[in-house]
């Protein structure tokens, strides 16, 4: 599994709401023996991140994010976090914008790129909180959103 996060409370950003919610999606479209066989998307730098964001990160309340391959936060090229005392993670809080965050936001978008042209196999509700999701490739008849604690197993 690429990238096992579990969130603990609503995380809101301005525009990392969108980059979360992408990598969210990158995420699950691994391939799976159960679905069928595409090769996996490859993350690069993104991997160990578990927000990525473009335009500052605000946090509203007690959040835990953890994962296998990091859990890393971040935001370039504006590297603002509000509410950042209240967040736990194994992984770096870059507060400013850094070289690491901006090369896994380039990642993110090759990745992206490369994952658009999927088939999905499995329908997901609208709000993935509270679910846990093995790997495969899902999609949603309408936006995607967190709400409570979300498992990528």
């Amino acid at each position: 599994m690429a990238v096992s996060t579990f969130l603990t409370q609503k995380l809101t950003t301005s525009r990392a709401l969108v980059w979360l919610a992408a990598a969210s999606v990158l995420s699950l479209i691994i391939a799976s023996g159960a679905f069928a066989a595409q090769p996996t998307v490859g993350l690069g730098t993104a991997k160990s991140f578990a927000v990525l964001a473009g335009s500052g990160i605000t946090n509203t309340g007690a959040t835990t994010l953890s994962g296998t391959d990091g859990a890393n936060i971040g935001s370039s090229p504006t590297g603002t976090f509000t509410g950042d005392a209240s967040v736990t993670t194994t992984g770096t809080k870059y507060v400013a914008a850094d070289p690491a965050v901006a090369q896994a936001q380039s990642d993110l978008l090759t990745a992206y790129n490369d994952a658009a042209g999927r088939t999905p196999s499995t329908a997901v509700s609208a709000d993935l909180g509270g679910q846990t999701l093995k790997q495969g490739v899902y999609k949603s008849a309408s936006s995607l959103g967190v709400t409570g604690t979300r498992i990528l197993d």
